[in-house]
């Protein structure tokens, strides 16, 4: 088994030596440290479509703000007064939906929404030729 730092090990058999040369290419061109730089160049020579997408890296913070609303939704969801709740993929989808929104509204962005009515592919149709 091999250290990959001090607090993680690690043992990928046969792909030992792979994963052991991806994790030297990471280190030796900085790729963490470059993307958290948002560096564009990790991924491509120009930062179109990339630089919009890396707001992910800061979600951690972002949800920090949020702690209490978070807890009053999950409050919210809860089926009976016990403490377990019934939480879908569905319901976890919505939620980020609406905490991505307020957070383009808190930031003065501009928004569209647009309801696909169950049938994704069906609304994205309707949606294409309504642009038409």
């Amino acid at each position: 088994m091999k250290e990959l730092s001090k607090a993680v090990e690690y043992n990928v058999g046969p792909y030992q030596r792979t994963v052991e040369k991806a994790l030297e290419e990471l280190k030796g061109n900085r790729i963490i440290s470059r993307i958290w730089a948002h560096d564009h160049t990790v991924w491509k020579p120009e930062p179109t479509e990339i630089t919009n997408r890396l707001g992910w890296l800061h979600s951690p913070e972002a949800m920090n703000e949020d702690v209490a609303r978070i807890a009053a939704f999950v409050e919210g969801v809860r089926e009976d007064g016990s403490h377990e709740s019934s939480m879908s993929f569905g319901v976890f989808k919505a939620a980020q939906a609406i905490g991505d929104r307020q957070a383009l509204i808190r930031r003065g962005r501009k928004l569209i929404r647009f309801h696909l009515d169950g049938n994704p592919v069906r609304g994205i149709r309707t949606l294409v030729e309504g642009l038409r």
